[in-house]
Order: C-alpha cells, then sequence, then structure tokens
C-alpha cells in the first residue's frame, strides 16, 4: 500500500533540491526518530547556494490522523547529521546554531555552536542542554581553533564566540567572560577590522553578552 508518493518540493520558488550528502552517503534514512514503534522517513537535502542552505525534511506517521505528514527543518548554513548521543536507541540530530553566522565577523571566520535536536510529536525541539558531554566536546574544539587563527585575533571573534556559548550552557558563563575580558586587557582581541558590527574589543563583549542572553545561553 502506498501512503505518499509526491516530488520532493523546493523550499521555495526558484530554489534548487539537491542532496544534502552530495554522494558520501545516502540523503535518506528510514529510522524510529520519536521512539514510538514506528519509522520515520528522512531526507537530508540542500538548498543549492554557495554555503548555504542545508534542511531537512522528516515524513511521520500520525495515527490519529491516519496518515503521513510533513516536517521541515531548516539548519542553515551548519549541515546536520543523526547519533544517538544518549544511547537510548533513539538518534538525535547534531547541528550548529545558524544564528552566529555573519553575527561577529564574516561568514569564513563565523563559527557554530553545537546544536542538538529531537524529533518528538511530529516537531523539532531543541534538547541540547540534556547533553552536556557533547557541549564539552565542542567548547574544546572551538577553543583550539581560536588558538589556530594566528596572531590577529579579530579573525577569532566568531570562534571565541562559539565557545562562550558552549560554556554558557553547561554554566561557566561568568568564567568563560572572565577569560574574555583577560584577553581584551591583554590587547589580543583588536587587530585589523574584519567586520563593521564591533569596531572595538569593548564593543564586541557588550554585542556578545547582549547576544547570548537574547538567545537564551546566558541567563
Amino acid at each position: 500500500m502506498i501512503l505518499v508518493d509526491s516530488r520532493v518540493q523546493p523550499l521555495s520558488k526558484g530554489y534548487e533540491v539537491d542532496p544534502g550528502f552530495f554522494g558520501s552517503k545516502k540523503s535518506i534514512s528510514v529510522a524510529d526518530l520519536d521512539a514510538d514503534g514506528e519509522p520515520e522517513v528522512a531526507l537530508y537535502l540542500y538548498l543549492g547556494g554557495a554555503h548555504c542552505c542545508w534542511y531537512t525534511q522528516v515524513y511521520w506517521y500520525s495515527s490519529v490522523a491516519g496518515r503521513y505528514s510533513l516536517r521541515t527543518h531548516v539548519w542553515g548554513n551548519a549541515a546536520a547529521r543523526t547519533a544517538d548521543l544518549d544511547h537510548d536507541g533513539t538518534p538525535e540530530f547534531v547541528s550548529g546554531d545558524d544564528r552566529f553566522a555573519y553575527q561577529f565577523t564574516d561568514f569564513a571566520d563565523s563559527s557554530w555552536p553545537v546544536q542538538i535536536w529531537a524529533f518528538r510529536l511530529g516537531a523539532f525541539r531543541d534538547v541540547t542542554r540534556r547533553f552536556p558531554a557533547a557541549i564539552r566536546t565542542d567548547a574544546r574544539h572551538q577553543w583550539r581553533l581560536a588558538s589556530s587563527r594566528g596572531s590577529d585575533w579579530i579573525l577569532r571573534r566568531g570562534v571565541l564566540a562559539a565557545w562562550t556559548a558552549d560554556e554558557c550552557l553547561v554554566g561557566r558563563c561568568q568564567r568563560a567572560f572572565h577569560e574574555l575580558e583577560a584577553l581584551r586587557r591583554a590587547g589580543k582581541l583588536a587587530g585589523r577590522q574584519a567586520c563593521p558590527c564591533d569596531p572595538s574589543a569593548r564593543a564586541y563583549l557588550i554585542h556578545l553578552r547582549r547576544f547570548l542572553r537574547r538567545t537564551g545561553y546566558a541567563r
């Protein structure tokens, strides 16, 4: 019995529908994403831009409606993968917070703190805070990335923003800003201007603190 038979439509007119993994692995999977005993069909797709956007379409069966419904989640510049982080047999979607793109620097020097989503009751839900080990791992990665970006620390502002977001999620927000303030006093957040949004290191820190509060990282 065929329950769904339709073309995969672009998000909007004029955009492409490309396989999200570009042949490196299958861009379609069948798995029980919400632990209800019914498998979901997930399509990992790409919009066709220079570096954006990745998105996932999930077909899920509603026993109430007696049919499959479609839910689309746009990841943006950060692709998503699935991993069973808590080893409970139900995979999570692991991606990055695309709100950090262009926020503190140009795209090439931007970075994204880890963002983890669960698919439940036909919707994607942000469950990042449930996985502190994954957050700490990403924080270490972001710090190493910042440390590898040469002597011009202004090129590291985007990565340091992602590192600070990770630190805030695991309760180390104040400690992270102390570290950034020490870098500022040492002149290590100054340099050539990569983004007009923050003309000084002090403006960058003010911008970062306000942004993390607005996006829920700092409480």
